[in-house]
């Protein structure tokens, strides 16, 4: 594949390729995790097999206009864009180790981890309370206390869901769901990423990563996640209300994110951008409008 520069703290490089060939166990040698998007690769099992890696079934534009007839047809086909990979590096040994789902590999600073949940039958707010309480444990296992960055592909993103009822009984699955009222699964996404922060006494604005909340037409939830030893410098956007401190209208609890997460090495810095839309204040603007918005 493209030249990866060896280095000794993690760096992102972003590939826009059809294939991961060449595909050796040298080429991934001191990798953290991957995250792919758009059409797998013909040899993605062998990538699996090596590092930490997660597919996301996300149709990909590219920066070139003419580019993207495939893709404004809802596929990768034609001469879109088919795939991209977002791979991590450092000086992590080329073992890959698995805790209660999580695929992960760390060196001696950093840490990264893919958890894919596809249970269909179980409510998006519990999905994300998982995800998030597995990742908690994992890091206080391991000594990576501090969580700098985390993405998440959410199925389904915007439809309405039945909220979980009070009782875990009433989960059950003999339980009437149409009884229950809806609530947008983004929404109760939140609701379960918060419970997770909160059942591990972390504070929102000292405590929230660089993150991404992403929908997808199918797979389930994505979540991958980086970590390390050293707190990261959260930082905001003055001209944005903090994604924390949203009001009600957007949910019954607020993201749980911060928009930038600053990572000093000992000789650089790592800046970790929140996917975030054009937003003023708490709104977003130039809704349709890619191009505007970024």
């Amino acid at each position: 594949m493209n030249h990866i520069a060896s280095s000794n703290a993690p760096q992102l490089a972003f590939t826009s390729l059809h294939s991961l060939t060449p595909a050796t166990a040298a080429s991934w040698a001191q990798g953290l995790g991957l995250i792919w998007f758009g059409q797998k690769p013909d040899d993605w099992n062998l990538a699996q097999s090596l590092l930490p890696a997660m597919a996301v079934p996300l149709t990909l534009i590219s920066p070139n206009p003419s580019n993207n007839a495939g893709n404004n047809a809802g596929n990768n086909a034609g001469n879109g864009l088919a795939g991209a990979g977002e791979l991590w590096l450092g000086h992590a040994p080329d073992v890959m180790q698995e805790f209660e789902g999580i695929s992960y590999r760390c060196d001696e600073h950093t840490l990264f981890g893919v958890l894919h949940l596809t249970n269909s039958a179980t409510n998006l707010q519990d999905h994300a309370h998982t995800a998030y309480d597995r990742m908690f444990r994992l890091l206080a296992k391991t000594g990576y206390p501090h969580v700098w960055r985390t993405w998440n592909f959410l199925q389904d993103i915007h439809a309405q869901e039945p909220v979980l009822a009070a009782s875990p009984r009433a989960n059950s699955a003999t339980d009437n769901t149409s009884e229950r009222p809806t609530l947008e699964r983004y929404r109760q996404f939140n609701l379960g990423r918060q419970a997770a922060y909160d059942a591990f006494a972390q504070s929102a604005p000292h405590t929230a990563p660089a993150a991404c909340a992403l929908g997808m037409p199918t797979g389930g939830f994505c979540f991958a996640f980086l970590a390390g030893k050293i707190p990261p410098i959260l930082l905001e956007n003055p001209r944005q209300t903090s994604a924390y401190h949203y009001p009600t209208t957007y949910g019954p609890r607020s993201p749980t994110f911060s928009r930038a997460a600053l990572i000093l090495q000992q000789t650089h810095a790592l800046l970790l951008i929140s996917g975030t839309a054009s937003i003023v204040g708490h709104e977003s603007r130039h809704i349709g409008n890619v191009r505007a918005q970024t």
